[in-house]
């Protein structure tokens, strides 16, 4: 990584001029990206792949194709050896990110840290329709298992469910992490303070929930099941002694949720301006849990 850290010293200590050129080359960069996130779109809603261009229910075993995660009749677990040949991890992680966001937005991805496990290096669930797919890497997976006779080398881990069936299992491929994976790897944990990484048009819930809370509660709707939602909003009212809140607008705060279909949450601040108004997101009932990955002890 001396190489990297050189570069990056390098890129503080160019002109302006020369920093502006990168600066578009970046914009240039997300066009790219949104253009290819536009191909993809309308090849997949007419049921074809805009990578292989075969239909997303085609297998064809000479044209190795991240559109065999959909599981077309005759896709295999072993298999999977040919995807991860081709594609690097950031590559798969996309293109799963898209699938999942094209049934519905966010709700479907799920890279929230856990408590017991908020250190590690890679932990998510992404779902779309029947299927489920998760990564998992721990800091010795990322390190290489130096005393073990496999993944001594850095890597990580992959599971998919099909309806809630197991299919592949973590246990079953030490996937090699690409030079490239490593460098976005280190981006996304912050040793690199200069850059970021995103996921364009794959945002999931923690990208979500790290977004501005009132541009979130803009955007949110009603939802007439519960089981449904994507958001579970918590709304705190604190007044001052004496001061209670007028029962009217209460009733018009309801009556324009009711109309509306937004949530009283983001209408607290219009309706209640005489009190303290704390709101509380946090995911809803149908987002998916992490799978948990449990290492095995000889």
């Amino acid at each position: 990584m001396d190489k990297l850290d050189n570069f990056l010293q390098t890129l503080k200590q160019l002109p302006e001029d020369e920093q502006k050129i990168i600066q578009s080359k970046n914009i240039e960069e997300l066009d790219a990206a949104e253009r290819e996130h536009q191909e993809f779109q309308n090849s997949f809603v007419r049921g074809n792949c805009y990578l292989c261009h075969l239909p997303l229910t085609a297998f064809d075993i000479s044209k190795s194709c991240l559109h065999w995660l959909l599981n077309p009749e005759g896709f295999k677990k072993r298999y999977f050896e040919f995807i991860y040949a081709h594609y690097s991890y950031f590559q798969i992680e996309s293109y799963l990110r898209w699938v999942a966001n094209q049934e519905i937005p966010l709700q479907n991805i799920n890279a929230l840290s856990q408590e017991d496990t908020k250190n590690k290096p890679i932990e998510l669930t992404i779902c779309y329709k029947s299927l489920e797919w998760s990564f998992s890497c721990s800091e010795s997976d990322l390190q290489g298992h130096k005393a073990s006779r496999y993944g001594q080398f850095s890597h990580y881990h992959f599971q998919m469910r099909i309806a809630e069936k197991p299919f592949i299992n973590y246990t079953d491929f030490h996937i090699p992490f690409t030079e490239g994976d490593l460098f976005k790897l280190g981006i996304i944990r912050k040793n690199y303070p200069a850059l970021r990484h995103v996921f364009p048009f794959g945002d999931g819930m923690k990208e979500a929930l790290n977004a501005e809370p009132d541009k979130l509660l803009e955007n949110m709707q009603l939802t007439t099941d519960e089981n449904k939602s994507s958001f579970h909003l918590q709304t705190v009212v604190t007044t001052e002694p004496g001061k209670p809140i007028s029962i009217d607008k209460i009733e018009a705060m309801i009556k324009e949720s009711q109309k509306t279909r937004k949530p009283l949450a983001a209408l607290a601040h219009k309706y209640i301006n005489d009190a303290s108004v704390k709101v509380m997101i946090s995911p809803g009932e149908s987002v998916p849990e992490i799978a948990k990955r449990t290492i095995r002890h000889r």
